[in-house]
């Protein structure tokens, strides 16, 4: 009678799925980490940029001038045709 030899060939092939699974895992999680830095120093770099430039006074330079400005034109609608 011939013997049967118990095959390993399963159980090292469910290994290596898992180990692939786990470096797959590895790899996407360090790049998502990275964009996150990335995106965090974007904001930083942008919120600066704005705290900067002071909008807030370009914005009542321009509603002064505005206000400042005749636009009285003297002109009676009765009299125009």
């Amino acid at each position: 009678m011939e013997t049967e030899e118990k095959s390993n060939g399963a159980v090292i092939g469910i290994i290596i799925i898992v180990v692939l699974l786990i470096v797959g895992g590895l790899f996407t999680w360090q790049n998502s980490a990275k964009k996150l830095a990335e995106q965090e120093k974007n904001k930083a770099e942008l919120e600066a940029i704005i705290d900067s430039e002071n909008f807030d006074t370009e914005l009542d330079a321009l509603f002064q001038d505005l206000n400042s400005t005749n636009t009285d034109i003297d002109i009676n609608i009765d009299t125009l045709e």
